[in-house]
């Protein structure tokens, strides 16, 4: 039960934090492709990936946690709401690495 709870609550979050994001940043592609809330609600993780230079991102994100944070506090009623760390999440681009390794194994064969 308490961890259904918890599921919605990160769906939650990862939906408000994806809307936040968007409108701070509208020339860039983001997507929040996953979000980990701690039972005790001080904590969140956010995994972000994009198209464009990640490592951009995630600094421009890391910046803007604080004030993500403040409008999370508006839009959500929860009792506390949780610190933001964000985090890249490589298993797109890894994945292609590996699809990419499989094509040139395949072709030298």
């Amino acid at each position: 039960m308490a961890n259904d709870r918890m599921d919605k609550i990160d769906e939650l979050v990862k939906r408000e934090v994806a809307i936040i994001l968007q409108r701070l940043f509208p020339d860039s592609i983001i997507a929040v492709t996953q979000v980990k809330v701690s039972k005790d609600l001080g904590f969140s993780k956010i995994w972000i990936t994009s198209k464009e230079n990640d490592e951009e991102l995630l600094k421009l994100c890391k910046q803007e946690a604080k004030k993500i944070r403040q409008e999370l506090s508006q839009k959500l009623v929860l009792r506390q709401i949780p610190y933001i760390q964000f985090v890249l999440d490589r298993t797109e681009k890894e994945a292609d690495k590996i699809e990419k390794l499989f094509s040139q194994i395949k072709s030298d064969s």
